[in-house]
C-alpha cells in the first residue's frame, strides 16, 4: 500500500514539473489570467503575413507597445492604459489590456506563427470587436 502511494505521489510530481502547457497554465487559467480563450477566438481574428522572422516580429510588437505606453504615460493618461499583460516569445504570444476607450481589462491576444524563417503570420484576438480593430490599426500599421 505504501508503495502505491509512493508510486502515485512520484507521478503527481513529475506530472507538474512537467512542460506540459496545460500544466503550465492551469494555475493561470484558474485565477482567471489564462488566455486560452484568446486562442480559441483565433479562428474569427485579424491577420496579417510580416517578412519577418518571429523574433523580429516580436520584439518589434514588444517596442510598438511599450513607446505607445510610455506615450500615454507622458500624456498624463494613467497606469490603466496601454500594458503589456503576459508575453512569451517561445510560445508566441502578446496579451494586452488598456486599449484606448475600452474596459481596462479587456484582454487582446497578440499570436506569432512562423511561416519559414524569414514570414510570420500575426494573428490578433479578442471577443470585443472595437478592441480588435484598435489593436489592428495600432499593430498591423507599424509592421
Amino acid at each position: 500500500m505504501r508503495n502505491c502511494f509512493l508510486f502515485m505521489l512520484m507521478a503527481l510530481t513529475l506530472a507538474l514539473l512537467s512542460a506540459c502547457a496545460g500544466i503550465r497554465n492551469a494555475p493561470r487559467n484558474i485565477m482567471g489570467f489564462g488566455y486560452a480563450d484568446l486562442i480559441q477566438l483565433k479562428s474569427s481574428g485579424k491577420i496579417k503575413e510580416v517578412p519577418l522572422s518571429k523574433a523580429d516580429a516580436f520584439n518589434k510588437v514588444i517596442a510598438l507597445l511599450n513607446e505607445k505606453a510610455k506615450l500615454d504615460r507622458k500624456k498624463g493618461e494613467g497606469e490603466d492604459k496601454l500594458k503589456v499583460f503576459m508575453s512569451d516569445l517561445n510560445d508566441g504570444y502578446i496579451v494586452i489590456m488598456g486599449l484606448p476607450k475600452q474596459t481596462p481589462t479587456t484582454r487582446v491576444g497578440i499570436f506569432f506563427d512562423s511561416k519559414d524563417n524569414s514570414t510570420t503570420t500575426v494573428t490578433l484576438s479578442s471577443d470585443s470587436s472595437t478592441a480588435l480593430t484598435k489593436a489592428e490599426t495600432l499593430i498591423f500599421t507599424s509592421l
